[in-house]
């Protein structure tokens, strides 16, 4: 069995976190208690923000502009690299100059601090004494200071499940595009997560490497990326990992990936360390004019306190990401089965949200659905596997089995990869909207909220990416949505307007906004221009600032046109659409966050949110109490009727159920946390009751468990034998069965090892049993190899615990093959010296002088041959003519040596080196029936002749020829 891990949404927000935003010159809620918490002695994190001289939307059609006139290649050549200089420079220096301000605001009170530049957002975050934080706040310039809260990633459940490896590909077709050779070459993918472990044998060779391919904002002198904690590992491997394991892991295996670590050594990050690593994800080399950034970035992660709800606090790094070509992918959440349970940021503009499905095209029940919280519209944009995937994990474990749709998401992201590859040249945008376009239709007939536009077909997309650009040949421009919903209390809407069909050449459209029953200057502010889509772009965006008033009124409307559209395209059915601003000035509804939680006895406490939405006006208080299920009061739980009172602005309370920690082993138990009134004018939402469960965590004394010793051995390829030891627990006084078998890795059975697989017996009153692996010694240099060794099915009353899987590592211990030859002596004919000085090459590539110096001696040279990537009967045969080659230079040493009299010694001499010279030696490698065969080097004597030919006398040192394999 091998372990499930269940972490679709990796973050949780700490209780201080208030995702609220309010208009400018203001210091929000959470940097309010911030300050109020802190003592005079303490420094607060904050983020600054100024206003924008630039947006980025301006900036892009700057843009546009200075490259209308280039050539439609050569605007597709420089387009990423133009767009940063231009774009990323002005950002930058509109920072730089908010930043000198800010310095000197700090010098004049002697407040020394590091400044850290989040030009993406025109921000600042730095700690400040809490005294500073009014002065920071009227700053000319600052529209608001909002706190660098600090957050914790959630620990993973773990369960044992069992699943068939690569079913999830197949679902995504991917194996038809590598039928083509996509495979996902030239393709750079960025993850931000908790790293990624370099030393796993499927990712190392991926890495890109170099100083732009790994960024960690809390440990810089960390030079190689690292993964204390598997999510990230996990995440990456679905994307691109390879097939060490025996299995194809990942969807695109030939793509490379860097990485941002967006999780410190304590499994906690802030706001400014994610808005730094985006940064870094734009520009890792910190130069605009090279074109390092990826093509597409994967984020497993979101804020888990943002359930239906808008947080923008990352929507400019999205969409300044997707302004630069740069494909982003966001799990859609684990907060299912409900409608409306969408998160942030996977529910900003710009990110392509993803939900989990399972073998059977069922929606996983946890999955988030929709509408989308910020505009309304689709959510999630598609589904993909996220139930019981294998995939690659942090070393020792090395594989797993996970689930959630955080391994959702990666799916995507690989399937990006391989289009991208297949079609270099055509935009993100198009490519995603293929993937709409060609989706599996699952659900409800049409595009839905539980699945999208449906199942992500890569071949299906592929097809129609190579038809016409993907679509009809007619050009049609649309909105993306029928209608747009938003909070009253989301500072900005965003409306993607789509061209669907062709997608050649540059065509542009007006929009314009206009009144309903919501009044520009009022409830938003009006907008109107020209939309331009570059040759090849297939959406672009309308950014609407949105007014949050303070006034209780009804839900009010407005409407976005679009009109006179030029270039080769026209209106689709889609050109009109009403935009609704959902008021938030009343009581709201108040409900749990969730229908259930789950948490170890031991812990002392069960801690469950309350979340206040669609308003927050005015005080109320809401009552709850306990009901017990299986879970007894008084005896797993201390019985609790109490209220919880929300202040006016306040979004989520927390509730505390004590829990009673006994000693006794029993099955997991649940109670019901329910509330049972509210006093003000909100209303109870659903769901109004949440279970609680209680996993216990108590040994049980009546069964026993089974164990390995340890979750990795080593051993020799000479050791001949590997002894397992495995532990019996716990009830010794019945027999106890297990099962155990081995499965391959870069370690194959019956060539490096003998598989084994069977059940183990415990006797009554034994705790220990052993398990033998035969080794094989294959006299053969390879390099190092595992396979892994599992238990499964335990009986007798006994259970398996951990470590139940184990990785064996093979450590070569034969030294690399050389293949030795007598070196031609140069002719006397050319005027040659008889003196020989020749060198013999080492293993570490030094040049040994093994001549004599003495006349017509000769040196030894040296064939290094590396044998990774050879069928084990071609390294025999290979090995064998070694062998033979050796005893005839042999036999021709022996037969000068035996040369007789000196008048005789000439002759023998000079028929030995005539033999010696005119044979022919054959260092080609025989054909590789495994399909893998290396480049010959068949010019490796002729080289080396000729160096002597024609040279008047030899050289001090002479450079071998070298005949390798493949690298792999």
């Amino acid at each position: 069995m091998l372990n499930r891990f269940t972490t679709a949404v990796v973050l949780a927000a700490l209780t201080i976190y208030q995702p609220m935003l309010f208009a400018a010159a203001a210091l929000t809620a959470d940097a309010e208690k911030l300050v109020s918490d802190a003592t005079r002695l303490d420094r607060v994190p904050v983020i600054v923000r100024f206003a924008k001289e630039y947006s980025i939307s301006e900036l892009k059609e700057q843009h546009q502009k200075s490259e209308q006139f280039r050539s439609r290649k050569e605007s597709r050549t420089l387009k990423r690299k133009q767009f940063r200089q231009n774009v990323f420079s002005s950002l930058q220096q509109q920072t730089r100059e908010a930043s000198a301000r800010l310095s000197e605001l700090l010098r004049k009170h002697g407040v020394k601090t590091r400044l850290k530049s989040l030009w993406t957002i025109n921000g600042i975050a730095l700690d400040v004494p809490p005294e500073m934080i009014d002065a920071i706040s009227a700053l000319p310039g600052v529209e608001r200071v909002t706190a660098d809260m600090r957050l914790t990633m959630n620990t993973p459940e773990v369960e044992d499940v069992d699943s068939q490896p690569q079913w999830n590909i197949e679902k995504l077709n991917a194996a038809r595009l590598w039928e083509r050779e996509i495979r996902g070459e030239g393709v750079v993918v960025g993850i931000m997560d908790s790293g990624v472990d370099v030393n796993h044998p499927d990712l190392a060779d991926r890495w890109r490497g170099g100083d732009n391919s790994w960024f960690d904002p809390y440990y810089g002198d960390q030079q190689l990326p690292i993964d204390l904690v598997g999510h990230g590992t996990q995440a990456l491997g679905l994307i691109l990992a390879g097939d060490e394991s025996g299995y194809q892991v990942g969807m695109a295996p030939e793509a490379k990936w860097i990485a941002a670590r967006i999780f410190d050594n304590a499994n906690q990050t802030t706001l400014s360390a994610i808005h730094l690593a985006f940064q870094w994800l734009l520009d890792p080399d910190g130069d605009p004019l090279t074109d390092d950034a990826p093509h597409l970035v994967n984020n497993s992660w979101g804020f888990a306190n943002t359930i239906n709800q808008c947080y923008q606090e990352f929507d400019e790094d999205i969409r300044l990401l997707r302004e630069a070509g740069i494909g982003v992918v966001f799990s859609a959440g684990n907060y299912g089965p409900f409608a409306e349970t969408s998160i942030s940021p996977a529910n900003n503009s710009g990110s392509l949200s993803v939900g989990a499905i399972d073998l059977l095209d069922e929606i996983e029940f946890q999955s988030s659905r929709g509408p989308n919280a910020c505009d309304g519209g689709i959510y999630p944009k598609l589904v993909a596997p996220g139930s019981q995937v294998y995939t690659t994990d942090r070393l020792p474990v090395a594989y797993n089995v996970v689930s959630g749709t955080s391994f959702a998401a990666p799916h995507i992201t690989g399937a990006l990869a391989l289009l991208k590859s297949a079609f270099p040249d055509t935009p993100i945008s198009q490519i995603e909207t293929a993937l709409y376009d060609s989706a599996v239709d699952l659900g409800e007939t049409g595009v839905d909220d539980q699945y999208g536009y449906g199942l992500a077909d890569v071949s299906a997309a592929y097809d129609l990416l190579l038809s016409n650009s993907g679509s009809a040949d007619e050009s049609l421009l649309i909105f993306n949505e029928s209608q747009y919903s938003v909070d009253e209390n989301t500072s900005r809407l965003i409306v993607t307007v789509r061209r669907v069909g062709s997608s050649e050449g540059e065509v542009s459209v007006e929009f314009t906004t206009s009144d309903d029953d919501a009044v520009a200057g009022s409830d938003y502010l009006s907008q109107s221009g020209r939309l331009t889509f570059a040759d090849g772009e297939t959406l672009r965006t309308i950014e609407i600032p949105i007014i949050n008033d303070r006034d209780d009124e009804e839900n009010e409307a407005f409407q976005i046109v679009l009109s006179d559209v030029r270039g080769d395209a026209a209106l689709g059915h889609q050109d009109e659409v009403e935009v609704v601003i959902l008021d938030d000035d009343g009581a709201g509804t108040v409900a749990f966050s969730s229908v259930s939680v789950a948490v170890n006895e031991s812990r002392g406490e069960a801690l469950v949110s309350l979340v206040r939405t669609d308003g927050t006006a005015g005080t109320i208080e809401v009552g709850y109490r306990t009901v017990a299920d299986t879970a007894l009061a008084e005896v797993d739980f201390v019985e609790t009727e109490s209220t919880v009172r929300f202040l006016p602005g306040e979004t989520e309370k927390q509730i505390s159920i004590e829990l009673i920690d006994d000693d006794l082993f029993e099955e997991s138990e649940r109670f019901q946390l329910m509330i049972t009134e509210l006093d003000g004018d909100a209303d109870i939402g659903s769901p109004a009751s949440t279970t609680i469960s209680i996993l216990n965590d108590d040994p049980d004394t009546n069964f026993a468990t089974i164990s390995l010793e340890s979750v990795s051995y080593e051993v020799r390829e000479n050791a001949g034998q590997l002894r397992v030891t495995l532990f019996r627990e716990g009830n010794l006084d019945i027999d106890a069965t297990v099962e155990y078998n081995t499965l391959n890795g870069s370690a194959n059975a019956n060539e490096d090892y003998h598989a084994i697989s069977g059940t183990l017996t415990f006797a009554a009153g034994f705790s220990r049993r052993t398990l033998t692996i035969d080794i094989i010694n294959d006299t053969i240099y390879e390099q190092e190899s595992s396979f892994t060794l599992i238990l499964s099915n335990a009986g007798g009353g006994a259970v398996i615990s951990d470590p139940s899987t184990a990785i064996i590592r093979i450590i070569d211990d034969d030294a690399l093959p050389f293949v030795s030859i007598q070196s031609p002596t140069p002719s006397s004919t050319i005027g040659s010296s008889n003196s020989s000085q020749f060198g013999q090459q080492s293993s570490s590539g030094r040049q040994e002088n093994r001549g004599s110096g003495e006349s017509g001696s000769s040196g030894l040279q040296v064939f290094e041959i590396n044998l990774r990537k050879y069928g084990r009967a071609r390294a025999e045969e290979q090995r064998e003519r070694m062998a033979n080659m050796d005893a005839e230079s042999k036999q021709k040493a022996d037969q000068k040596s035996s040369c007789g009299s000196a008048e005789d010694q000439a002759k023998c001499t000079a028929a030995a080196e005539s033999s010696e010279q005119t044979e022919e030696l054959d260092v080609s490698m025989p054909e590789d029936t495994a399909g893998d065969e290396p480049p010959s080097d068949q010019s490796s004597e002729s080289e080396t002749e000729s160096q002597t030919e024609n040279s008047a006398s030899p050289p001090a040192e002479t450079e071998p020829a070298t005949v390798e394999s493949e690298q792999s």
